[in-house]
C-alpha cells in the first residue's frame, strides 16, 4: 500500500480509515493486554500510512496532523496495555 491508500478510491473505504475506525471501536471495550496490543497495532499502522504521504501530496498537511493524533492514541493504547491484566 502507501500514501494513496488514504484516499477513497471507487467509493471504498481506505485501509488506514478502516484501521482507525476499528481501533476507535476496539478501544471502547479493550480490557486485556492482548486486546490493547491489537488496538496499538491498528494505531501504529495508521501512523505509518500517514507518515508515508509525500510532501508533494495535497493532503500532506492533513496527514501530518493525523500522525500526531494517531501517535497519541497509540501511546495511550500502549500505556493501557501495560496496565491491563492478562
Amino acid at each position: 500500500m502507501g500514501y494513496r491508500s488514504i484516499l477513497y478510491l471507487g467509493g471504498k473505504e481506505s485501509l488506514p480509515n478502516r484501521m482507525v475506525r476499528q481501533a476507535s471501536k476496539m478501544v471502547q471495550v479493550a480490557k486485556t493486554k492482548a486486546e490493547w496490543q491489537k488496538v496499538a497495532e491498528h494505531w501504529d499502522s495508521a501512523v505509518t500510512f500517514m507518515q508515508a504521504v509525500p510532501t508533494s501530496h495535497p493532503k500532506h498537511t492533513i496527514a501530518q496532523k493525523k500522525v500526531l493524533e494517531y501517535q497519541a492514541n497509540l501511546d495511550y493504547a500502549k500505556r493501557a496495555g501495560n496496565l491491563a491484566v492478562n
